[in-house]
């Protein structure tokens, strides 16, 4: 028995939490999965294989038993069923390595909230959650940054990128959030913003870049975010900005520019 999920009095044998690292408890359309593996050996949770077994949940919950947080750091792979709605992962450790998964399109899928250090399976990973509307991550390990052009009912991403190499906010991240209404990308190496990098983003009313290494901003980078009314830009490597950066931002209020050279 690799693990297994619990639907009421009926207990079905599948692959959520193997190696005898944990147990998944099913109830209330939840999936709830307790990690509690004190080695440092990958656990692969097979969520897929629940679904296989005509197991239906909207949500996935993935904890980290507290009793273990004394041992090595948990190497874990999740990958994600074609029907999930939301997704938490709490209770992790810095050290913690968390990496996401996915085989297939889920339009279901519209909330990932996630307190650890996560790893994607491509930069293109959430392309197959087109019906996201919001994404709340506090780290996300990645050389290059990952797309989000395609989430248009996205209304909420905050996330900080973790990687070795710094990058310039272009328009493949993410221009064209029609309804997006808060950005928060701080501590997240970006040395630039594009023109064009905000584009068609007039549903926006606050951006969050502070503590990047943000050393220009283009002239017309800023010009379509007409709603903006708050905007932190502070601890960053910015010398000098364009007078023309911040036209059309006739809305905006709020703007922190200290702890720049």
């Amino acid at each position: 028995l690799l693990g297994i999920c619990v639907a009421g009095f009926v207990t079905i044998e599948c692959q959520d939490c193997t190696n005898g690292a944990g147990y998944c408890d099913y109830s209330t359309s939840s999936l709830k999965c307790y990690i509690n593996n004190n080695d440092t050996q990958l656990i692969k949770v097979l969520l897929t294989d629940c679904a296989s077994n005509n197991v239906s949940f909207s949500s996935i919950y993935v904890y980290k038993d507290y009793v273990s947080n004394e041992y090595a750091n948990l190497l874990l792979d999740v990958e994600l069923p074609s029907n999930i709605q939301s997704l938490y992962i709490n209770n992790y450790q810095d050290q913690d390595h968390i990496r996401l998964t996915t085989s297939s399109q889920n339009a279901a899928l519209t909330i990932i909230y996630t307190e650890a250090y996560i790893e994607l399976e491509s930069n293109d990973f959430f392309t197959y959650f087109a019906g996201l509307q919001s994404i709340n991550m506090d780290y996300v390990l990645s050389r290059e940054p990952p797309s989000f052009t395609n989430l248009v009912s996205l209304t909420y991403l905050s996330m900080n990128l973790v990687g070795p190499v710094t990058h310039v906010l272009d328009d493949g991240i993410v221009s064209g959030l029609i309804n997006l209404v808060q950005l928060s990308l701080p501590n997240s190496y970006f040395n630039g913003i594009a023109k064009g990098a905000l584009s068609g983003m007039n549903s926006l009313t606050k951006l969050d870049l502070r503590k990047n290494e943000l050393a220009y901003i283009e002239d017309e980078a800023l010009s379509e975010l007409s709603s903006l009314k708050e905007f932190y830009l502070h601890d960053n490597e910015l010398v000098f900005v364009s007078d023309n950066v911040f036209e059309g931002l006739t809305d905006l209020t709020y703007l922190i520019l200290n702890s720049n050279p």
